[in-house]
């Protein structure tokens, strides 16, 4: 959907997780239902909303409301530009926890990616008051992490904080952002829970690297060989944390997106890669991520039993808000029951 004709004709940017492409056919059967649905609400002679109208609509909210933007690398090695890029996403996924805190999703904020911004301009666009932005810096084992939060209307920093640590400390280095961030916010954190607590997550950073390094390949879905790389790296951090829940849910999703080429990559046949995929699905089971609970939805709907995928997907959105392919996943599940689909058309609605 085209919202500002001054874009027209130029390439958009390409959605950074693979499993959105398998979702897309789902995801366009929902938009010609919602096309049916518009007629009963959208007024097409009213202005469309601008960023004063979302503005507006966030100074009703009363809850404080952030966007995490991406972090740049400062590292000299720009290969490491994935620890930022996987650092903001967390770093967005746990503050999404926060109780009474409104975090935009990370697919919106990784549009600003690589641009100069202005502060009241994002702010403006994804109707949020506050704004956190920040840098990485990795040398060896020794990290830096600069952060700073903005506020959105008048510019001013509310709060800026330098972490110094080392890799081994990197979970630690992300609670104590969490914390600073929840305290100048004046918001009461429930806990702090390190990924091996919740989200099916680990707290061996070297089986978190491996994570980190194979998530980065897998997403681009490139030649056959890097995506039998990426594998590796998922196996890796699996035996170096055997709980590593997302680890086990990467594998299965691995396995499960398989294609001819990918198959002699990883010189499996067609009945060991569907078994491999069942396999780590059973492994992530016992530490369940968001990414589990949605294949898991995926299965389930592909079963015709929809109502355990929407419940699935429930839990999938609690353990992470700001996923949007949770919000696809549950848009796929409604959809697929019978009277549900308007509720479908707004769950696959954009988090903004």
């Amino acid at each position: 959907m085209l919202l500002d004709p001054a874009v027209a004709g130029k390439p958009m940017a390409v959605n950074r997780h693979p499993r959105f492409r398998r979702n897309l056919a789902v995801a366009i059967g929902v938009l010609v239902v919602a096309v049916g649905l518009a007629a009963a609400w959208w007024r097409p002679w009213e202005p469309p909303l601008r960023p004063a109208a979302l503005t507006a609509n966030a100074k009703a909210d009363p809850r404080p409301s952030l966007v995490v933007l991406p972090f740049d690398n400062l590292s000299d090695d720009k290969a490491q530009g994935y620890l930022a890029d996987d650092f903001t996403e967390d770093l967005t996924t746990e503050l999404a926890r926060v109780p009474g805190l409104f975090v935009v999703s990370r697919n919106a904020a990784s549009t600003y990616k690589h641009k100069e911004t202005k502060p009241a301009e994002v702010a403006a666009a994804l109707g949020v008051r506050c704004i956190l932005e920040g840098s990485i810096r990795r040398v060896g084992d020794d990290m830096r992490i600069n952060a700073q939060l903005i506020d959105g209307s008048t510019t001013g920093h509310l709060w800026a904080e330098r972490f110094d640590g080392q890799w081994t400390d990197v979970f630690a280095l992300q609670d104590k952002v969490v914390v600073s961030i929840a305290g100048a916010l004046k918001l009461r954190l429930v806990s702090v829970q390190g990924k091996a607590d919740v989200a099916g997550g680990t707290r061996n950073p070297a089986a978190y690297e491996a994570y980190l390094q194979g998530m980065e390949i897998y997403n681009r879905r490139n030649a056959p060989d890097e995506f039998a790389q990426a594998v590796r790296f998922f196996q890796q951090a699996l035996e170096l944390d055997p709980d590593f829940g997302a680890a086990a849910a990467s594998l299965a999703w691995a396995y499960w997106d398989m294609d001819g080429p990918r198959i002699k990559a990883l010189t499996v046949s067609d009945i060991g890669a569907l078994y491999n995929a069942y396999k780590y699905l059973g492994e992530a089971a016992k530490h369940p991520s968001p990414s589990y609970y949605q294949l898991v939805a995926s299965l389930l709907v592909r079963e015709h039993r929809s109502d355990e995928a929407v419940a699935v997907m429930f839990k999938a959105v609690a353990l992470d808000p700001s996923d949007p392919l949770n919000y696809v996943g549950l848009a796929e599940a409604l959809n697929s029951m019978a009277g549900r689909t308007r509720r479908a058309t707004i769950s696959s609605q954009p988090t903004v």
